[in-house]
């Protein structure tokens, strides 16, 4: 599965003080590469939608396949992009499984991890206006119906 994951070139970013590279899955964008080189951080942006989040268990599922190939461009950090705003950082050391602390779980099948189910007290959370991201909600609920 991980062949069909495709990381592009680094391309410099808006403001050029940090640099991109776009992951796909089957020519999809599902996340992001930046790099912040004078700082010496590079954290993988992974977008995800609100039904990611697995209510019974608590957790947000992360794709592994993603994180995974991620993992050969020096990946620092792990952040999650939800559909609604809402924007969760944590370190790389919380996806790999040797070094994972008490309450990440991983998904497994024949070919390998399949994703990560982690909970949200091990990110950093920032969340916009409850009004922002109701108006996200809608906009999205908008695009989606077309």
């Amino acid at each position: 599965m991980s062949s069909a994951i495709k990381i592009g070139e680094l391309k410099p970013g808006k403001d050029k003080s940090y640099s991109v590279r776009k992951v796909r899955r089957y020519r999809k964008k599902v996340a992001d590469i930046q790099s912040y080189l004078a700082k010496r951080l590079s954290v993988l942006w992974v977008y995800l939608e609100t039904g990611a989040y697995n209510h019974a268990l608590e957790r947000w599922r992360v794709p592994g396949d993603v994180v995974y190939a991620a993992r050969n461009y020096g990946i620092t950090h792990v952040g999650l992009v939800i559909e609604d705003g809402t924007r969760m950082l944590a370190p790389v050391t919380t996806f790999q499984h040797w070094t994972a602390p008490p309450g990440v779980t991983l998904e497994k099948a024949q070919g390998g991890i399949t994703g990560y189910l982690v909970p949200e007290h091990l990110f950093a959370v920032t969340r916009p206006e409850k009004h922002t991201r109701e108006q996200a909600l809608i906009d999205r609920m908008k695009t989606s119906s077309k």
